[in-house]
Protein backbone atom coordinates (compact mmCIF):
# COMPACT_ATOMS: atom_id res chain seq x y z
CA UNK A 1 0.00 0.00 0.00
CA UNK A 2 1.50 3.34 -1.08
CA UNK A 3 -0.93 5.51 0.85
CA UNK A 4 -4.08 5.29 2.90
CA UNK A 5 -6.99 5.51 0.43
CA UNK A 6 -8.69 8.91 0.16
CA UNK A 7 -12.06 7.20 0.65
CA UNK A 8 -11.05 6.42 4.25
CA UNK A 9 -10.73 10.16 5.01
CA UNK A 10 -13.73 11.18 2.93
CA UNK A 11 -15.94 8.77 4.87
CA UNK A 12 -14.65 10.15 8.18
CA UNK A 13 -15.10 13.81 7.18
CA UNK A 14 -18.58 13.08 5.83
CA UNK A 15 -19.69 11.58 9.14
CA UNK A 16 -18.15 14.11 11.56
CA UNK A 17 -16.83 17.65 11.90
CA UNK A 18 -14.06 16.24 14.14
CA UNK A 19 -13.59 12.61 13.03
CA UNK A 20 -10.82 11.77 15.50
CA UNK A 21 -12.34 13.80 18.37
CA UNK A 22 -9.26 16.02 18.55
CA UNK A 23 -11.14 18.66 20.55
CA UNK A 24 -12.30 16.15 23.17
CA UNK A 25 -9.27 13.94 23.83
CA UNK A 26 -6.63 14.62 26.49
CA UNK A 27 -4.05 12.89 24.26
CA UNK A 28 -4.55 15.59 21.62
CA UNK A 29 -4.55 18.52 24.07
CA UNK A 30 -1.34 17.29 25.69
CA UNK A 31 0.34 16.58 22.36
CA UNK A 32 -0.52 20.03 20.96
CA UNK A 33 0.66 21.80 24.10
CA UNK A 34 3.94 19.86 24.14
CA UNK A 35 4.45 20.49 20.43
CA UNK A 36 4.23 24.24 20.94
CA UNK A 37 6.44 23.99 24.05
CA UNK A 38 9.22 22.33 21.99
CA UNK A 39 9.49 25.25 19.55
CA UNK A 40 13.01 26.69 19.94
CA UNK A 41 12.11 30.26 18.94
CA UNK A 42 9.83 32.48 20.99
CA UNK A 43 8.21 33.82 17.83
CA UNK A 44 8.10 32.96 14.14
CA UNK A 45 7.54 35.23 11.16
CA UNK A 46 5.56 32.74 9.04
CA UNK A 47 4.37 29.32 10.18
CA UNK A 48 2.99 26.75 7.74
CA UNK A 49 0.93 23.79 8.90
CA UNK A 50 -0.11 21.39 6.15
CA UNK A 51 -2.74 18.78 7.09
CA UNK A 52 -4.08 21.06 9.83
CA UNK A 53 -7.26 19.09 10.45
CA UNK A 54 -9.73 20.98 12.64
CA UNK A 55 -7.17 23.69 13.51
CA UNK A 56 -6.51 23.03 17.20
CA UNK A 57 -2.74 23.18 16.78
CA UNK A 58 -3.17 26.01 14.26
CA UNK A 59 -4.75 28.21 16.93
CA UNK A 60 -1.88 27.49 19.33
CA UNK A 61 0.69 28.28 16.64
CA UNK A 62 -1.11 31.56 15.87
CA UNK A 63 -0.16 32.86 19.32
CA UNK A 64 3.54 32.42 18.44
CA UNK A 65 3.55 33.74 14.86
CA UNK A 66 3.16 36.90 12.81
CA UNK A 67 1.50 34.84 10.08
CA UNK A 68 0.13 31.30 9.82
CA UNK A 69 -0.81 29.45 6.65
CA UNK A 70 -2.67 26.24 7.43
CA UNK A 71 -3.90 23.80 4.80
CA UNK A 72 -5.74 20.52 4.51
CA UNK A 73 -6.78 18.53 1.46
CA UNK A 74 -10.30 18.02 2.82
CA UNK A 75 -12.72 20.97 2.54
CA UNK A 76 -14.58 20.08 5.73
CA UNK A 77 -11.33 20.19 7.69
CA UNK A 78 -10.57 23.60 6.18
CA UNK A 79 -14.04 24.84 7.14
CA UNK A 80 -13.59 23.66 10.74
CA UNK A 81 -10.09 25.12 11.05
CA UNK A 82 -11.23 28.41 9.46
CA UNK A 83 -14.07 28.74 11.94
CA UNK A 84 -11.81 27.89 14.88
CA UNK A 85 -9.20 30.47 13.80
CA UNK A 86 -11.62 33.20 12.66
CA UNK A 87 -10.56 35.51 15.51
CA UNK A 88 -6.94 35.39 14.33
CA UNK A 89 -6.71 37.78 11.32
CA UNK A 90 -3.15 36.66 10.57
CA UNK A 91 -4.23 33.02 10.00
CA UNK A 92 -5.14 31.78 6.53
CA UNK A 93 -6.65 28.33 6.03
CA UNK A 94 -6.83 26.87 2.52
CA UNK A 95 -7.46 23.61 0.68
CA UNK A 96 -4.14 22.11 -0.41
CA UNK A 97 -2.34 18.77 -0.34
CA UNK A 98 1.06 18.71 1.40
CA UNK A 99 2.39 16.43 -1.35
CA UNK A 100 2.09 19.37 -3.74
CA UNK A 101 4.89 21.05 -1.79
CA UNK A 102 5.32 24.10 0.39
CA UNK A 103 4.17 27.62 -0.41
CA UNK A 104 6.39 29.79 -2.60
CA UNK A 105 6.48 32.54 0.02
CA UNK A 106 9.16 32.33 2.75
CA UNK A 107 8.39 30.56 6.02
CA UNK A 108 10.52 29.86 9.07
CA UNK A 109 8.51 27.07 10.70
CA UNK A 110 6.76 24.07 9.18
CA UNK A 111 4.78 21.68 11.37
CA UNK A 112 3.89 18.28 9.90
CA UNK A 113 1.75 16.48 12.43
CA UNK A 114 -0.09 13.18 12.33
CA UNK A 115 0.09 12.89 8.56
CA UNK A 116 3.23 11.29 7.12
CA UNK A 117 2.41 7.78 8.31
CA UNK A 118 -0.42 7.72 5.77
CA UNK A 119 2.18 7.52 2.98
CA UNK A 120 4.92 5.12 1.97
CA UNK A 121 8.60 5.73 2.70
CA UNK A 122 9.33 7.24 -0.74
CA UNK A 123 6.56 9.81 -0.43
CA UNK A 124 7.62 10.57 3.14
CA UNK A 125 11.20 11.25 2.02
CA UNK A 126 9.98 13.53 -0.76
CA UNK A 127 7.63 15.49 1.51
CA UNK A 128 10.17 15.90 4.32
CA UNK A 129 12.91 16.96 1.91
CA UNK A 130 10.75 19.53 0.10
CA UNK A 131 9.18 21.08 3.22
CA UNK A 132 12.52 21.22 5.06
CA UNK A 133 14.29 22.74 2.05
CA UNK A 134 11.65 25.49 1.84
CA UNK A 135 12.30 26.73 5.38
CA UNK A 136 14.27 29.95 5.72
CA UNK A 137 17.77 29.45 7.15
CA UNK A 138 17.60 29.39 10.94
CA UNK A 139 14.03 28.09 10.87
CA UNK A 140 12.61 24.77 12.04
CA UNK A 141 10.71 21.70 10.86
CA UNK A 142 8.58 19.97 13.50
CA UNK A 143 7.34 16.42 13.06
CA UNK A 144 4.84 14.96 15.52
CA UNK A 145 3.22 11.55 15.08
CA UNK A 146 1.27 8.91 16.97
CA UNK A 147 3.54 5.95 17.77
CA UNK A 148 1.41 2.80 18.23
CA UNK A 149 0.54 0.86 15.09
CA UNK A 150 -2.79 1.70 13.46
CA UNK A 151 -4.34 -0.46 10.72
CA UNK A 152 -5.01 2.51 8.42
CA UNK A 153 -1.40 3.78 8.59
CA UNK A 154 1.12 2.73 5.98
CA UNK A 155 4.03 3.48 8.35
CA UNK A 156 4.34 3.72 12.11
CA UNK A 157 5.06 7.13 13.60
CA UNK A 158 8.52 5.98 14.69
CA UNK A 159 9.26 4.88 11.10
CA UNK A 160 8.42 8.40 9.86
CA UNK A 161 10.81 9.97 12.37
CA UNK A 162 13.62 7.52 11.58
CA UNK A 163 13.23 8.36 7.88
CA UNK A 164 13.40 12.08 8.68
CA UNK A 165 16.45 11.62 10.90
CA UNK A 166 18.24 9.62 8.20
CA UNK A 167 17.52 12.44 5.77
CA UNK A 168 18.08 15.51 7.96
CA UNK A 169 20.41 14.34 10.72
CA UNK A 170 19.76 14.43 14.44
CA UNK A 171 16.87 16.58 15.64
CA UNK A 172 17.64 19.50 17.96
CA UNK A 173 14.61 18.58 20.10
CA UNK A 174 13.53 14.97 20.58
CA UNK A 175 10.53 13.98 22.72
CA UNK A 176 9.41 10.38 22.91
CA UNK A 177 6.19 9.61 24.75
CA UNK A 178 4.48 6.24 24.91
CA UNK A 179 1.79 7.58 22.56
CA UNK A 180 3.58 10.12 20.33
CA UNK A 181 6.93 11.43 19.19
CA UNK A 182 8.02 15.01 18.51
CA UNK A 183 11.20 15.91 16.65
CA UNK A 184 12.38 19.42 15.75
CA UNK A 185 14.94 19.77 12.97
CA UNK A 186 16.92 22.95 12.30
CA UNK A 187 17.38 24.40 8.82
Amino acid sequence: MHETPAAYFEDLWTSSADPWDHAGRWYETRKYDLTVATLPAARYHHVVEPACGVGLLTARLAARADRVTATDRFPRAVAEASARCASWPHVTVEVADLRDGPPAIPYDLAVLGEVLYYFDAGTTVDVVRRWHHGISPGGHLVLVHHRPAVAEHVLDGDDVHVIAGDLLGAPIVHVVDEQFRIDVFAR
